[in-house]
């Protein structure tokens, strides 16, 4: 039998973060090592004691906490043999975990020590393990200074006001590249796109991957990933343009509306101007906290007032600090004269900073002195990203400058941030024609931002920032906006391909940060749990070290660790970052993404109150945040799909649609178009799943998207029985990846495929083959990848005579398939375990667990789970010889499942064919004993076969095979217990078919 559950959920390492005690490692005392010691050497390896990282000549590597305890333990005694009961233990004292946890920290160690050191650890088959390095563990000297540990700021570091940075529930700050609150040429975005498909077919324990995918759009909704420069080491770029660092500060009184609102529009004119020039790096306040020693950047002092005794006089002044020492500028002149006067001062400034381009055109500044003023209060909460008040009050500007192009541009992104696209589109062309003239690198950076407001072209972005890139080496941040829109785009492999392109290690913590962040948001939504715990740990722990400014990347990385957590651990789970976050994001003025938190933590868990859900969804709508409302609704409908509330889960499925055609996403309408792929296949509808497959088939989609829409097709292939068609689907993703030299699939998509295969080839008779792939699916620690493993080993068992093996495997199914909460993966899953049960003998087992879901699935819709398990009673009721049940329960199937549907077709004949011998009507179930083996003969599917060949009399001819070719078939596949008996055992005649 085909799997029916083609979907694995994506990656949960069992145990591999936060567990619910102390290790007995955390604390390494009583070592071989000074209890101070900070590094360890062994081999050409060195072991950070602090920060749980091991530096090889191939990598560096920051272990898990329990991974880095088993390293500990075999450290403190090398050579010694280590009993699995003792590493236990001492890894998990006092916590309850399961066998496989032990293994899966061993692979993840071995990995981590590199493809050289692997055999360092030596498994002692029933046993343990021993730690066998080529030397001695020594300390290691200290260095000087960790790359993370850069100094706080003091002593001469210019001090900068902070810019107040409470935005609201920012849909997207834009990519992972920002500086500051305050940013002109930001690139815009939404929330990071659903990039893993909703999970396959039918049916399918989806309920990690459903909840990631939904949540790898929400979690970049609350991180500060602003802007397109980032701070850098100072590098020469081409054409003798030297990199210079600014920091523009505004000062004096910055609350009297009055008089701050001449500063306030030098600061966003200055503003737009620097980040129009790619050698420019603009800084804030928490880079220089983050990066004090490494830094010597040129301050920018804005201030503007009226003369002492003149009302009526307005000043605005630039002084401007840098290595040769203070300059001031200043213009004086009455408030109508204003615009004007800081065109002309943001002229002066320019040429001081940057005098190789002080021929360059720039715009004029097309605003007057009473739309000035309201442009300052807008400016405001545009620099704070509080972008439902942004957007008023840049549309308010607009109606009184209607030709102030600065004031589309950041309307545009505000917009685009709120994932209101086709607006945004508008605004940002009226922009481009605006903010002219410009020189030609300027345009280019426009360019590209008035690329990023449009999710059809994020791709065209993404190669735009890359252009960019390569002619500014010096600003890194111009490839953290490549892969943003890269992964933007649905290629998470070509984001991490860009991503590694740099040694981003060598670069100061601020760009770091933000690296490590957009890897943990890539990670997430490929279900690569390893790579979570990794990079949103690094986050965290960079962030704290940051200090203030860091808030919202330390909030956005917490909350990526509880979301993991809880699919890891279920009601075991921590949620205690889910408390930090909400405190963090309230601790900065961020009500609403602190609400945002709260509702997080609420539909990580089963369906209760719902009121702050529905509070926060009727804001984000009436605010325009349309990404964050179509990701609200999303992961709601995923959440009642887990409870089995069908109707509220398609309900807010057609809700999250309607509203994604409404802001003109192609991103989300592209997830959600795999979320109704697998509703076809739920459904049996697999003409209408075929063509949704070739739609979204033309869409660019990401390596593991990939890897879910290749499931989606194998299994329609497979369930007309085209096992080959279906293999070769499976390889089209890896061998892309290999070809375009893109980095290979995460583990958790590689074991979902395994899982996969090894179901195809174990139809194709190639056991062998199969096993290969079952051990490949079986190293995943992901519990419902563990489920899949349990089932493929359970079917290898039983078609190789072995049943006590199966019936091992059996039970443990069993347990976990109980466990799932009540919804079609369970229902699926169930279906699935009886037709194990009822081929292992065990009858009444099966009958009980095919009635309890046929009763689950009457009026759910889902036709083809229900004709499944309506299939499975008339197989479990014939093989106990009641054959009225079983005849009765047959016609109820047969219009559920369909016709032409090899999968279900051989089920049903062959009861079909045992019910015709029940009734002694040998002549029609010999007939269909030879159609049957035709077809099967002529797809290939050898289990089929052999099934049948076990029908008839040693020495008769079915087909093409006769006794001999019979008996060459099963030595060659060994699949000894291929038999029907269990559903022939109650016939009368037991005798085998003589065939004519």
């Amino acid at each position: 039998m085909i799997s029916l559950t083609v979907g694995i959920q994506a990656g949960r390492p069992a145990d591999a973060g936060a567990a619910p005690g102390e290790s007995a490692l955390t604390q390494p005392n009583g070592t071989p090592w000074p209890v101070d010691a900070t590094r360890l050497q062994v081999g050409d390896l060195l072991v950070d004691l602090r920060y749980r990282r091991i530096n090889g000549p191939e990598q560096e590597v920051e272990l898990p906490q329990r991974v880095f305890d088993l390293l500990l333990a075999f450290l403190a005694e090398p050579g010694v043999l280590h009993t699995r009961a003792s590493l236990f233990g001492r890894v998990w004292p006092g916590v309850v975990v399961e066998d496989s946890n032990l293994s899966q920290s061993i692979w993840m160690l071995r990995k981590a020590l590199g493809p050289e050191r692997r055999d360092w650890i030596r498994t002692v088959p029933g046993s343990g393990y021993v730690f066998e390095p080529p030397g001695p563990v020594a300390e290691a000297a200290a260095p000087a200074l960790d790359p993370d540990d850069h100094a706080r700021p003091g002593g001469d570091a210019p001090s900068v006001p902070r810019v107040p940075d409470g935005a609201p529930l920012e849909s997207d700050a834009g990519p992972p590249a920002g500086n500051g609150p305050t940013r002109a040429l930001t690139s815009p975005g939404g929330e990071v796109p659903a990039v893993g498909a909703r999970v396959p077919p039918p049916p399918t324990t989806r309920r990690w991957t459903r909840a990631r995918v939904a949540v790898a759009g929400a979690v970049g909704i609350l991180v500060v990933l602003v802007a397109v420069v980032l701070l850098t080491p100072w590098r020469h770029g081409p054409a003798g343009r030297a990199p210079v660092g600014i920091a523009l500060v505004e000062v004096g009184d910055t609350h009297d509306r009055d008089t701050r609102w001449p500063g306030a529009l030098l600061h966003a004119w200055l503003e737009f101007k620097l980040e129009s020039t790619p050698e420019v790096t603009l800084l804030d306040e928490s880079h220089l906290a983050a990066d004090a020693g490494a830094l010597t950047p040129i301050v920018v002092l804005l201030a503007s007032g009226t003369a002492a005794g003149q009302p009526d006089q307005h000043f605005v002044r630039a002084r401007i600090d840098g290595p040769d020492g203070p300059r001031q500028l200043e213009r004086r002149g009455a408030a109508a004269e204003m615009p004007a006067l800081v065109d002309a001062l943001s002229a002066q400034v320019m040429a001081e900073l940057l005098p190789s381009r002080t021929n360059e055109p720039w715009p004029t500044l097309a605003i007057d002195a009473d739309a000035a003023r309201a442009y300052a209060d807008a400016y405001d909460r545009y620099a704070r990203r509080d972008l439902a008040a942004s957007v008023a009050g840049m549309r308010n500007v607009l109606e009184r400058a209607p030709g102030f192009g600065l004031a589309h541009l950041q309307l545009a992104i505000s917009l685009a941030r709120l994932g209101q696209a086709r607006p945004a589109i508008t605004h940002i062309q009226s922009a481009g024609t605006l903010l002219a003239p410009l020189g030609d690198d300027a345009r280019r950076v426009l360019d590209a931002a008035m690329l990023s407001v449009d999710p059809q072209r994020y791709m065209e972005a993404a190669d735009a920032f890359n252009a960019l890139a390569r002619d500014f080496p010096e600003r890194t941040g111009l490839r953290l906006d490549q892969a943003w829109y890269q992964f933007r785009a649905g290629q998470p492999d070509a984001a991490l391909a860009t991503l590694d392109a740099i040694d981003w290690q060598s670069e100061p913590a601020s760009v770091r940060i933000r690296w490590h962040l957009t890897r943990a948001d890539i990670a997430f939504a490929q279900g690569d749990a390893e790579g979570v715990l990794l990079h949103a740990g690094r986050t965290e722990a960079l962030a704290r070290a940051g200090g203030a400014g860091w808030e919202r990347e330390l909030a956005g990385a917490l909350h990526l660790l509880a979301l993991l957590d809880v699919h890891q651990r279920g009601d075991q789970a921590d949620r205690s970052r889910f408390d930090e976050a909400v405190r963090l994001y309230e601790g900065i003025g961020a009500e609403l993404d602190a609400l945002y938190i709260r509702v997080s933590a609420d539909l990580a868990a089963a369906p209760g109150d719902e009121s702050a859900f529905e509070t926060l969804l009727a804001r984000a709508h009436a605010g325009g945040y349309r990404s964050v409302e179509i990701q609200l609704l999303r992961r709601s409908a995923f959440q009642h799909y887990a409870a089995g509330n069908l109707s509220t889960y398609r309900s807010r499925l057609e809700q999250a649609r309607a509203a994604a055609t409404a802001a003109g996403n192609p991103v989300e309408l592209r997830a959600l178009d795999m979320d109704l792929l697998g509703e076809d296949l739920l459904i049996g509808a697999f003409d209408q799943a075929r063509k949704r497959i070739r739609s979204v088939r033309h869409e660019g989609l990401g390596s593991d998207q990939s890897v879910w829409l290749d499931q989606f097709e194998a299994f329609t292939l497979a369930v007309h029985g085209d096992f080959a068609g279906a293999l070769e689907v499976l390889e089209q993703t890896p061998r892309r990846l290999q070809q375009q030299g893109l980095p290979a699939l995460p583990d958790a998509s590689r074991a979902r495929l395994a899982c996969a295969r090894g179901d195809y080839l174990m139809q194709q008779g190639a056991m062998d083959q199969a096993r290969l792939e079952l051990d490949l699916c079986s190293r995943s620690a992901d519990r419902v990848v563990q489920l899949r493993a349990h089932w493929l080993g359970a079917a290898i068992d039983q078609l190789s005579g072995d049943r006590p093996a199966a019936a091992r495997r059996l039970d443990r199914l069993a347990t976990e398939v109980e466990a799932l909460p009540p919804s079609p993966d369970r229902w699926g899953n169930t279906i699935e375990l009886g037709y194990l049960l009822d081929r292992n003998g065990l009858h009444e087992q099966a009958n009980a667990l095919y009635r309890e879901a046929a009763l689950a699935l009457e009026g759910t819709g889902y036709r083809w789970l229900q004709g499944h398990a309506l299939l499975g009673l008339a197989e479990s009721r014939t093989a106990v010889g009641d054959w009225l049940s079983a005849a009765t329960y047959l016609r109820q199937a047969r219009p559920l499942l369909g016709t032409d549907r090899w999968m279900t077709d051989l089920r049903l004949g062959l009861v079909e064919l045992v019910l015709s011998l029940a009734r002694d009507e040998r002549k029609p179930a010999i007939a269909r004993l030879v159609a049957l083996h035709e077809q099967a003969h002529r797809l290939g599917d050898v289990p089929a076969q052999i099934a049948l060949h076990g029908l008839v009399a040693a020495d008769a001819r079915l087909g093409p095979c006769d006794g001999s070719a019979r008996g060459e078939q099963l030595a060659a596949t060994g699949m000894r217990g291929g038999a029907v008996d269990w559903l022939t055992a109650a016939l009368p005649d037991g005798q085998p078919l003589a065939l004519e």
